[in-house]
């Protein structure tokens, strides 16, 4: 099970310091930004819960997402109360938390894939790769996806883990990973066939034997939290899941993943075609585990019912660095030059996707986090003076009632004729001049995301 002799020029610590900085480096412009729609509303649930804590661990009395009101996840719920507790409603603080969550989660995969391909170029490359996808720009930013950098860290750790040298504590630990993921974000159940996947495409005896054995002990953990969502959806409003996998949604989840990018979504399908044949060509059992569990992510979100959004892609985009890692080094050593080769094919997919980053989408959070701001600047200043304070905000609001009543009684908000004490501008006119009229009707600028079929 112990990892074999490799060239390696780099140590734990060196690539961890630097995959945190580079996330950094990538997020800097996040890191003055407030807090957005859902983030209130998740906050004042985190201080005052509406039952018992004790009573989450209970899927049939109390549901664990307060915008939904329904789901079962009861580590959300104290991971939130953490996070309150130590931050407060400090938006800097929790900015940085998800910067150095996404960091720590690019060095997991690091040793995730050091496990696969000890000796190449791929940990690194596909580490990179995961810190700077433009899919991941939604889970980094937002603040109410903190627990899915948490819980996708986990389920990363856990995988690294079985790479131990002793089977069974790595297997013990994995399974308790998981299940502390899982009982954070629904999405992590992936992890399960993900293992089986990488388990079947293993050569290696010992650590076929290890993923093959974590799966099976994992199962019981995924199905038990399988049957409590089950039951939270019976007794509380919940989307429907269906029987038989929508196939435009698994191409709209595939395409999006493989071409994050404004195109047609038929050529999204022709670049997803194009991957898999270059994939399959390479007769890589390992990268073939890789795409499995891509294929298991778009499983899973292809018979529910939510419409899909960057954030539902964050586990699966750390498969799919693998899977572009390798096959970047693979065209790497046929031009001579594995490493050095490599690391110029992935540069420009790289500089691609954090030019969106910066260009389009960090500057469309910051829009939307401008009336947080503004309102939280406005309760401070009516807790100075003692008494509530009307105000009325200009432009097109994205807070909603719900996450509105963050703010009372210190705020009094007002649409009528009578003259406010404060106004709050949402900078609507400043984001049309940059984002065009679609910024009226898409909460996140990714319109990729709403395309269909259009051969």
């Amino acid at each position: 099970m112990a990892s074999s002799k490799t060239d390696w020029p780099f140590s734990d610590t060196r690539v961890a310091l630097g995959l945190l900085g580079l996330a950094l480096l990538v997020y800097l412009p996040s890191l003055g930004d407030s807090f957005l729609a859902d983030d209130f509303v998740n906050l004042d649930f985190a201080r005052h819960p509406p039952w018992p804590w004790k009573a989450f661990f209970d899927p049939t009395r109390a549901w664990s997402d307060p915008v939904t009101r329904s789901r079962f996840k009861p580590g959300y719920v104290f991971y939130l109360r953490l996070l309150e507790a130590l931050l407060g409603d400090r938006p800097a603080g929790y900015h940085a938390l998800s910067v150095v969550l996404h960091g720590l989660g690019g060095f997991a995969l690091y040793r995730v894939v050091r496990g696969l391909y000890p000796a190449g170029s791929e940990p690194l490359l596909a580490s990179v790769l995961y810190v700077t996808a433009r899919v991941n720009g939604q889970v980094v930013v937002w603040a109410s996806a903190s627990y899915r950098l948490a819980s996708v860290l986990l389920a990363l750790l856990a995988l690294a883990s079985l790479d131990g040298p002793r089977r069974r504590v790595s297997v013990a630990l994995c399974v308790t990973l998981f299940a502390l993921g899982l009982s954070m974000n629904p999405e992590v159940f992936v992890l399960w066939p993900a293992l089986a996947a990488l388990g079947l495409a293993e050569r290696d005896h010992d650590r076929r034997r290890a993923r093959l054995l974590a799966s099976f002990a994992c199962a019981p953990v995924a199905l038990a939290f399988a049957y409590a969502n089950h039951r939270a959806s019976q007794v509380f409003y919940e989307l429907p899941v269906e029987t038989v996998p929508d196939w435009s949604r698994l191409l709209l989840y595939l395409g999006n993943l493989v071409v994050p990018f404004q195109l047609g979504l038929r050529w999204k399908c022709v670049a997803v075609g194009a991957l898999l044949a270059l994939a399959l060509a390479t007769r890589d059992r390992r990268l073939h585990g890789a795409l499995l569990a891509v294929g298991a992510g778009a499983l899973f979100w292809s018979v529910l019912t939510y419409p899909l959004t960057p954030r539902y892609l964050q586990l699966s985009s750390a498969f799919h660095a693998v899977v572009l890692a390798r096959l970047f080094t693979v065209a790497g050593a046929r031009l001579g030059r594995p490493r050095a080769a490599a690391a110029v094919l992935a540069a420009p997919w790289v500089l691609a996707g954090v030019a969106a980053l910066e260009a389009r989408d960090l500057p469309h959070f910051h829009y939307l986090s401008r009336e947080g701001a503004g309102l939280l600047a406005l309760r401070d200043e009516a807790r100075r003076l003692g008494r509530p304070v009307t105000v009325r905000v200009l432009g097109r609001s994205t807070l909603d009632a719900q996450n509105r009543r963050f703010f009372h009684p210190e705020l009094r908000f007002t649409e009528g004729p009578e003259a406010p004490e404060r106004t709050v501008e949402t900078g609507l006119p400043e984001a049309l001049r940059r984002f065009g009229p679609g910024i009226t009707r898409d909460y996140w600028f990714f319109p990729w995301f709403q395309d269909r079929l259009r051969w």
